[in-house]
């Protein structure tokens, strides 16, 4: 499960320009953020709100029925009624937090994925490869994202850009 979030992680750039996802992990608990990276929106809720039920989804798709996260963070304002979250997702939910988030315990990345049909594989990486190819081909531009992305999580440097893009 660990391998298959991080490389949703890694392709979630291909799909959407004015956010980002990551998986941060420390001691037991791993935290599977969404953020926005696009300045100047007003009221980002039903985004935030939106971004995190799809998380929810893909992990409980690829841990099962019995995963629940321990906490959900929100970077927004709670709706007038937060009684319909807090039963979606069966945690404790938070608003107006720094980030939007699932916190999950740490040993749920061990679970191995469900099994996936060999030639459907093939088929989606070749369209990631070509996807990538079409982004990269605006270099700076590529970059500019990158960084606007790494910002959000602290982890913008010279060497941490080099290494998403693959060179020294």
């Amino acid at each position: 499960v660990g391998q298959g979030l991080r490389h949703f992680v890694e392709q979630f750039n291909l799909h959407d320009g004015a956010a980002t996802m990551a998986l941060v992990s420390a001691g037991t608990f791993t935290r599977f953020v969404y953020a926005i990276a696009e300045h100047g929106l007003t009221d980002t809720r039903q985004i935030q709100l939106g971004a995190i039920t799809i998380a929810f989804n893909i992990v409980q798709d690829l841990c099962g029925s019995d995963w629940l996260p321990a906490a959900v963070t929100l970077a927004c304002r709670s709706p007038a009624n937060p009684r319909a979250c807090q039963k979606f997702f069966r945690a404790p939910v938070r608003f107006d937090c720094h980030e939007s988030a699932l916190i999950f315990e740490r040993h749920w990345l061990e679970r191995p994925l469900p099994p996936v049909d060999p030639v459907e594989r093939q088929r989606i990486e070749a369209e990631l490869a070509a996807l990538e190819r079409q982004q990269h081909s605006d270099f700076p531009a590529s970059v500019r994202r990158l960084i606007r992305k790494q910002l959000l999580f602290g982890q913008c440097s010279m060497e941490a850009v080099a290494a998403s893009l693959g060179m020294h």
